[in-house]
């Protein structure tokens, strides 16, 4: 399992691989309705779907805005270690530190 920057940084470098998928286009651009839109190669992301990559990154990201915005919410009501667990969850290099800071954040609240 990857962490938030991870999938951020492997969609930063497949940019152009994402932007043809998200497109419909050609790896050259051409429109023509007789070739092939996208080859294999162009249509796999770590070894999955482009599709199921994307879900995946924004779900990730959505995870990681909630456990911020959690934490932030309840700084004040939340237990010495509910708050380093947080802080350590938001973290974006943690695969899913995010849940770890909404589960600490709502079972540490005093």
């Amino acid at each position: 399992m990857l962490s938030v920057a991870s999938l951020v940084q492997i969609a930063h470098q497949n940019q152009d691989k994402i932007e043809r998928y998200l497109n419909g286009k050609s790896k050259e651009s051409f429109d023509d309705p007789n070739k092939p839109k996208l080859s294999d190669d162009d249509k796999k992301l770590l070894g999955m779907a482009i599709g199921v990559f994307l879900t995946i990154l924004a779900i990730a990201i959505i995870f990681w805005v909630v456990a911020l915005v959690l934490l932030f919410r309840y700084w004040d009501q939340l237990t010495d270690g509910a708050k380093i667990i947080g802080v350590f969850g938001v973290l974006p290099i943690l695969p899913i530190g995010p849940l770890f800071t909404i589960l600490a954040v709502m079972i540490g609240r005093k």
